[in-house]
């Protein structure tokens, strides 16, 4: 999302000058880029670091492009995401408030 949005500030339109793919897991990701079939992927902290055993290289982080940036993999099961949903929303809400107050004030 933050990439997407620096990339149009950039000038770049998305789908025509760059194109993103979503793929079941990071692993699938990792052996994209591995294999050439894609260019660069996103990925959370931990992820980089076994792209980085495996040989893969890390060009960059989003903080390197918009300050500040956390990393902001959210993931739960999905047990949890069926049975607390309306926490879950409301976690989030309140994420995005944070966000909005951080670049706001």
């Amino acid at each position: 999302m933050v990439m997407k949005g620096l990339l149009r500030d950039a000038g770049m339109v998305i789908d025509k000058d760059v194109s993103f793919i979503l793929l079941d897991s990071q692993q699938s990701i990792m052996e994209a880029v591995r294999k050439g079939e894609a260019d660069v992927r996103f990925l959370n902290s931990g992820q980089g670091y076994i792209a980085e055993q495996s040989g893969l290289a890390i060009a960059g982080k989003v903080a390197d492009f918009e300050e500040g940036f956390p990393c902001c993999i959210q993931t739960t099961s999905r047990k949890s995401f069926e049975n607390k949903r309306d926490a879950l929303v409301k976690f989030q809400i309140a994420n995005l408030r944070t966000y909005e107050l951080i670049k706001n004030n």
